[in-house]
């Protein structure tokens, strides 16, 4: 099940990607965590949490919780 499940996920994370705006905050929040948990591309702590403050600034609740659960604040 793993297999068939691996295009699906580059194919999220592409249209995330494409999405993610400061138009869209949920989809920089969808990209981020595509990008901390290596969801259709590979495992980037960094660029997973540059996406996921941008998301927060953008007004992402998802992103906010996210990093306050962290303790981080967006910048």
């Amino acid at each position: 099940a793993q297999e068939i499940d691996v295009p699906k996920a580059k194919e999220e994370f592409e249209s995330c990607k494409a999405r993610a705006t400061d138009a869209n905050p949920y989809m920089e929040y969808r990209l981020a965590k595509c990008y901390l948990e290596g969801k259709g591309t590979a495992q980037n702590e960094t660029l997973g949490m540059e996406w996921m403050n941008r998301a927060a600034r953008s007004g992402s609740g998802d992103a906010q919780s996210y990093l306050e659960v962290l303790g981080r604040k967006a910048h």
